[in-house]
């Protein structure tokens, strides 16, 4: 980056972002913790007030159904709930860091620590007849790779 101002405002935008998405899924597991917890109040409710003959038998058994079966739901998202990896910021922030200084390692480097820099940025290199070719990748040349949509069955009528 061309400032040193850009690369702390990009350095700090970049742990903020992290730091918001280990907020939202710590806020995630509380707010499913919290549904199971009541969850497992209202069956023990119903099953009181089953065994107390407030409610009959059919009735206690839909909504014992239904309860078990959001119950099973809320378990499974308690479960699969993704979590953010503390050594997975470390290693992006690091890897920002890298790219920042990669200029100065370059200029100051030999054929061989040059080498290394060129090929960890550059998977999608190859060697030419006399030279080392690089291909360029642009970032929406993916996006705009998609299967082809057939607006017709082909048949006509």
């Amino acid at each position: 980056m061309p400032d040193e101002e850009v690369v702390e405002w990009f350095r700090s935008s970049l742990q903020s972002a992290f730091a918001e998405i280990s907020d939202l899924q710590r806020n995630q597991r509380i707010a499913l913790a919290k549904r199971q917890t009541e969850l497992t109040n209202k069956n023990d409710r119903l099953l009181n007030a089953f065994l107390a003959g407030s409610i009959d038998e059919p009735t206690f058994n839909a909504k014992l159904a239904a309860l078990r079966d959001e119950l099973a739901q809320v378990e499974q998202s308690l479960g699969e709930a993704p979590s953010l990896d503390p050594a997975d910021v470390r290693a992006a922030l690091a890897v920002f860091e890298f790219s920042q200084k990669i200029p100065k390692i370059r200029r100051g480097s030999k054929m061989l620590e040059k080498r290394r820099i060129l090929e960890t940025l550059s998977l999608n290199r190859m060697l030419g007849d006399v030279s080392l070719v690089i291909e360029k990748r642009k970032p929406f040349d993916e996006l705009a790779k998609r299967p082809e949509i057939q607006l017709s069955r082909g048949d006509t009528i």
